[in-house]
């Protein structure tokens, strides 16, 4: 669960660095940009098979041309969303005005509003573009040249196939024009006006459909607003293709139901490890995009199979160390190296998860992976695959002259640099461990919590709570360890744990003058010790 990402890392090093030390655990740095609210369409697919995507970081646009597995940066600022007119031009929503272009060679971008922050876009069968800003709604009748605000603050917009507009709009709720917005009404029904609304989509038989913040999907039947599931949960998107489904993505689940009358449940299609934010389609297929780290997910069969399109662009980053001016940072796309303190980085090295990285005899560097142990005696320039008992290595330890490493299969050491190894219990998990000085091992099981052994026989429970999540001790000696009754240290020679945060920490690490790091849920914590 360890989400710092590259592009951040020296800028954050610089910054958390220059700062004075503080004696109680505070917030520093968000490490995730904020997103802009509402939340606009992350993802667009035209009729040519081009695909685009907003960076979640940059808050630039990427485009990966039909065919080609390689991302091109287009431009953009601080953009907020995309929107595919039916003549495959794109427009591109941004917090500093609208962005358009036809040139569908290169999307080269032009600006065609400024000065306002551009939350939705559309475009009716008249050519007709509608503008949804901090300003009102814009309307435009000549491609952008100029521009007239028709209504006040909408927030969302669709337009169907007969031109009848829906939006969201801020202090009205849902409201509809049949008269390209000359005339509005307001159509909440039996919904209170003051929902907020993550998507609103309209089938290829004009059927509305609605997801709100929090209490899942809506339907509109005549005059009433009728509950199509997940009620209670937050519906990210929402979309339609001509194929009769309907299809909508939770936290890290993408489903799919007919939208007939009477359809059946939801189905799970596909799980992901991130949360996808939007959908688009055109005549071929479907895609779904994945925020974090700008991955699409495709299917050409109605989610029967999905592949994954294009390449990662910042993966998530699950382990970092640092030998003298090298980093090493482990990925779920591989491992990477600089040889300059993150400065300039080398090119993708293995590939899958790196979970643990690890220095050992004569600073060999040791990889914990979900296909098995890697080590490299030239600073990553080569890889090599060692034996190890288990094959998902979630943490790997180098301790006077001992490895050790654990995951899912238990925990196990060697004393002969990796080529026979010892199990050192037969039931339960090590998801994190770490070995003192005075030769105790602290072991992480995500459901038994914390336990140690000092004879790697007969383990002891900590007792300070279940569903154990990272586990870290300095160089003192002292242990930290975050469960579910928040992070707790064993000061060294001390027998009584003490909660010293009650956020939940997800990675904690140590520098060399004094200080400890911590992560919690994209922000970032530090401490002096």
């Amino acid at each position: 669960m360890k989400t710092l990402y590259i592009i951040l890392l020296m800028s954050l090093t610089s910054f958390i660095l220059s700062q004075e030390k503080t004696i109680l655990m505070q917030r520093v740095e968000s490490l995730h940009t904020v997103e802009p609210y509402p939340v606009g369409k992350i993802v667009a697919l035209n009729n040519l098979g081009d695909t685009f995507a907003v960076d979640y970081y940059l808050r630039d646009i990427y485009l990966l041309k039909n065919g080609s597995n390689t991302w091109s940066n287009i431009g953009g600022n601080s953009i907020t969303g995309i929107y595919v007119s039916p003549d495959n031009s794109i427009f591109v929503e941004s917090a500093y005005g609208l962005y358009h272009s036809t040139n569908t060679s290169t999307y080269s971008l032009a600006q065609i509003l400024v000065s306002t922050q551009v939350f939705s876009t559309a475009v009716n069968s008249l050519g007709t573009i509608y503008s949804g800003t901090t300003d009102g709604l814009y309307r435009s009748d000549n491609n952008g040249t100029f521009w007239s605000i028709t209504y006040e603050y909408p927030l969302k917009m669709v337009i169907d196939n007969n031109d009848i507009m829906y939006i969201e709009e801020y202090n009205k709720g849902l409201c509809k024009s049949s008269d390209n917005g000359v005339t509005w009404e307001e159509i909440n029904y039996n919904l209170s006006k003051d929902i907020e609304i993550n998507d609103i989509e309209i089938a290829m038989d004009g059927t509305v459909f609605i997801s709100v913040k929090d209490n899942g999907i809506y339907k509109m039947v005549d005059n009433t607003w009728v509950v199509q599931g997940f009620q209670y949960t937050n519906v990210n998107s929402i979309h339609t293709v001509n194929d009769g489904f309907i299809y909508c993505s939770t936290a890290d689940v993408i489903y799919k139901k007919t939208f007939a009358a009477n359809a059946g449940d939801w189905i799970n299609i596909k799980s992901t490890m991130g949360r996808i934010t939007t959908f688009s389609s055109n005549s071929n297929k479907l895609i779904a995009g994945y925020t974090d780290d700008m991955l699409i997910f495709e299917t050409t069969d109605s989610g029967m199979t999905w592949t994954e399109n294009g390449q990662i662009i910042y993966p998530t980053i699950l382990s970092v160390a640092t030998l003298v001016n090298y980093v090493f940072v482990g990925t779920d796309d591989g491992v990477y190296t600089s040889s300059d303190n993150g400065v300039t980085w080398g090119a993708k090295q293995l590939t899958g998860e790196i979970n643990a990285i690890e220095f050992g005899l004569y600073n060999w560097v040791f990889l914990g992976t979900n296909s098995g142990l890697y080590r490299s005696r030239d600073n990553g320039a080569t890889w090599v695959n060692r034996a190890a008992p288990i094959n998902i290595i979630e943490e790997i330890v180098y301790k006077d002259s001992i490895y050790y490493v654990g995951g899912d299969g238990g925990l196990y050491k060697s004393i002969n640099n990796g080529s026979t190894w010892d199990r050192l219990f037969f039931y339960g998990d090590a998801d994190d461990l770490d070995v003192l000085h005075n030769g105790r091992i602290f072991r992480l099981d995500y459901w038994d919590g914390i336990l140690y052994t000092d004879d790697e026989v007969n383990w002891t429970d900590c007792e300070i709570g279940n569903r154990a999540i990272c586990l870290e001790a300095n160089s003192n000696g002292d242990v930290y360890a975050e469960t579910t009754n928040g992070l707790q240290v064993l000061r060294s020679g001390q027998s009584e744990w003490n909660l010293i945060f009650n956020s939940t920490i997800y990675d904690i690490s140590f520098s060399y003058d004094g200080m400890v790091f911590a992560t919690s849920g994209g922000s970032f914590y530090y401490s002096q010790l």
